[in-house]
C-alpha cells in the first residue's frame, strides 16, 4: 500500500530505512525539529508531516493515526 499526496517524496542516500521521508520528520508543530531528519522542517500539512510512500503509516494531516 502506497500513500500518494501532493507532497514531494525524496529519499536521501544513506537514509533508506527511515519510516518518514526527510520532508516530513516528526515534530510537535510545523517548523519544529524532530527525531527524524531534525535538520528539515515539519510539513505544514500535519503534525507528523507527509507519510513515506515506502513506509505508509497513515494519512497526512491533523488527527492522522500514528503507528
Amino acid at each position: 500500500l502506497w500513500i500518494l499526496s501532493a507532497g514531494t517524496y525524496r529519499l536521501t542516500p544513506g537514509s533508506p530505512t527511515w519510516p518518514w521521508i526527510p520532508e516530513g520528520p516528526v515534530g510537535p508543530r510545523p517548523g519544529s525539529p524532530g527525531p527524524l531528519s531534525p535538520l528539515l522542517p515539519v510539513s505544514p500539512s500535519g503534525p507528523f508531516g507527509p507519510v513515506s510512500p515506502r513506509f505508509p503509516l497513515g494519512p497526512r494531516g491533523p488527527g492522522a493515526p500514528v503507528v
